[in-house]
């Protein structure tokens, strides 16, 4: 029988947030655009294929992120994740130029404990 569950990982939070490209306002901070996810997280084009999402609730520590396109030939690289933001930049896999309009899905994982003790 099951007792206790033990993890050195305390607090965490995954935040599951699927983007449509083509309904990001450039430049401006704002929940348009995301269909799954949107309670958590706001989005900002900063740039053609680059987006900043910044958590509605940040965590206490630095948070990891994954991204995957849906269906357009690209790539995904998550840049910067810090206690509030993460940085996805998307390109074509055949030219490397930068990619606007497209659809993606992340998953962000917050924690809200200081350490893992």
């Amino acid at each position: 029988m099951l007792r206790s569950i033990k993890t050195v990982q305390r607090g965490a939070r995954v935040i599951f947030v699927t983007v449509d490209g083509s309904d990001v306002n450039g430049g401006t901070l704002t929940t348009n655009g995301i269909d799954v996810g949107a309670q958590h997280v706001k989005i900002s084009e900063t740039g053609n294929g680059a987006y900043t999402i910044t958590l509605n609730e940040p965590g206490t520590r630095a948070c990891f992120a994954f991204a995957c396109p849906i269906a357009d030939n690209s790539i995904m690289y998550v840049g910067e994740c810090l206690k509030n933001t993460v940085k996805v930049t998307q390109e074509t896999a055949s030219t490397g130029v930068a990619l606007a309009d497209a659809d993606f899905n992340l998953i962000i994982v917050a924690f809200d404990s200081e350490d893992e003790n």
